[in-house]
């Protein structure tokens, strides 16, 4: 259907799915063995170790920078507009956890 001024259905050039899947944070822990952390280190009773990432992979079709951000944040008048917003950044911690 027209609109009254001929717009009809010109705004899908501007609308497209942003459905999306995040592996948004993981960490992956090992600890030594007590008796090797021992041996090497006579004060300590543990040893593990840490690595972790947030923002690791996203998953979708949509074309723009990232499917849930806008500069707009949530205001109702214009929340999901896409207009050049910097997406969440990728980060990656090392950890070293030890107990005496």
């Amino acid at each position: 259907a027209m609109g009254p001024f001929g717009a009809g259905n010109q705004t899908g050039i501007y609308v497209e799915e942003a459905t999306f899947l995040k592996l948004r944070e993981i960490a992956l822990s090992y600890q030594l063995d007590p008796d090797m952390v021992a041996s090497v280190w006579g004060a300590l009773d543990r040893v593990s170790l840490t690595l972790s990432a947030r923002n690791l992979l996203t998953f979708s079709k949509y074309t723009g920078i990232d499917p849930e951000v806008s500069n707009f944040g949530n205001q109702p008048s214009g929340r999901n507009i896409d207009v050049a917003p910097f997406p969440p950044s990728r980060s990656f911690w090392f950890g070293i956890d030890v107990g005496f």
